[in-house]
């Protein structure tokens, strides 16, 4: 799960690799709003909301499992 979270947020990996906008991932294109002299937040902002929206509902659809995973690797004090 963490790995997914951090692989879908990912921007450095997309910036080297991909050139073309048809292929870009969505942080970069959500980075592509903010320019040197405009930055349009309103859209930045509905962009960032759409781009979480598949990780929440992943994880409330998960919860259950990644609890669980968390709870059974701790010490628990046993």
């Amino acid at each position: 799960m963490f790995a997914l979270f951090q692989h879908y947020n990912s921007y450095l990996e997309p910036v080297i690799f991909l050139n073309n906008k048809d292929n870009w991932v969505l942080s970069m294109a959500l980075r592509a709003f903010n320019d040197t002299y405009n930055s349009q937040w309103e859209l930045v902002f509905a962009a960032s909301t759409v781009m979480v929206i598949p990780m929440i509902i992943l994880f409330l659809v998960a919860q259950r499992y990644f609890v669980e995973g968390i709870a059974t690797t701790g010490f628990g004090g046993r």
